[in-house]
């Protein structure tokens, strides 16, 4: 019998691309950081970023408000086989 967990994986590029359908436009780094405040190397990484575990709350919290969802959507649950 296997013992499956849930690793928390980063959502924060899908959210983009999502915004990006909804709203008919490419979103640039510059118009994410002139809409959340975070810095560009700071969007950089959320966008790159596997995870969001190096990330603060707060961070999260700017770029879920920006994207139109909440912060819980910036992450997936994948199942894994330990």
């Amino acid at each position: 019998m296997t013992n499956e967990m849930k690793e928390i994986k980063s959502n924060v590029a899908y959210r983009l691309a999502a915004k990006e359908m909804r709203d008919g436009k490419r979103y640039k780094q510059i118009d994410i950081v002139q809409g959340t405040g975070l810095s560009q190397s700071m969007i950089s990484r959320m966008i790159a970023s596997p995870t969001l575990e190096n990330f603060t709350l707060g961070s999260c919290k700017l770029m879920a408000d920006w994207l139109g969802c909440s912060v819980d959507d910036l992450m997936k649950k994948e199942a894994s086989d330990n």
